[in-house]
């Protein structure tokens, strides 16, 4: 599954998610020297582009086998992603939706995404009772290691920063907060309610 929002793709795995960076430039000079050509009435060259991509994976460590992936409102847009490392590894076809749930993404944990226009994603883990939220663990895959600053997640990417906010736990029935927080370690988040 895909997403292709403001500037960025992601893909969607059973065991996880990539987001994708993509940005082409033209050197200015380049540029300028060909809007001479132009004015001259000289015959001008092609502008040479550079792309530049970036990517962070996302995998959660030692899910259940029994992780099953379910995709809402599907969209028109489908995707390709080409691992440049190793083309076995590329995914073509991808589908994009409204929102994905991961159902018995741990025992009695899900995870709900949904993708906004103008608001980027959000996601809910939807814990049932008496499952042990300690078990989820987020691995980063990534050139830069995350940090956690102020309760947010901050990765640093070639375009800009990635920011996880704090989380923000409640019970569904009652609407009562949860004190939560993040806990990065060796690249890995996880969760702690206090």
């Amino acid at each position: 599954y895909g997403v292709n929002n403001l500037g960025y793709q992601i893909y969607f795995t059973k065991s996880g998610f990539t987001i994708r960076y993509d940005i082409t430039t033209v050197d200015p000079e380049e540029k300028i020297r060909i809007g001479k050509q132009r004015e001259a009435g000289e015959k001008k060259d092609k502008l040479t582009r550079t792309s530049k991509t970036n990517t962070v994976e996302y995998v959660w460590k030692n899910i259940s086998e029994k992780v099953n992936v379910i995709a809402e409102n599907l969209q028109f847009e489908v995707f390709n992603y080409l691992n440049e490392t190793d083309i076995a590894k590329s995914t073509y076809n991808c589908k994009a939706y409204e929102k994905l749930t991961y159902k018995n993404l741990y025992p009695g944990i899900a995870i709900e995404f949904f993708f906004h226009a103008e608001q980027g994603i959000k996601y809910s883990y939807i814990v049932s009772p008496g499952a042990d939220i300690s078990v989820i663990q987020l691995k980063y895959i990534s050139e830069k290691s995350p940090e956690l600053i102020g309760g947010n997640v901050i990765l640093s990417t070639p375009f800009g920063k990635i920011i996880e906010h704090a989380p923000i736990s409640f019970y569904n029935n009652t609407k009562s907060t949860i004190q939560s927080t993040f806990i990065l370690k060796d690249k890995t988040l996880t969760f702690d309610l206090g």
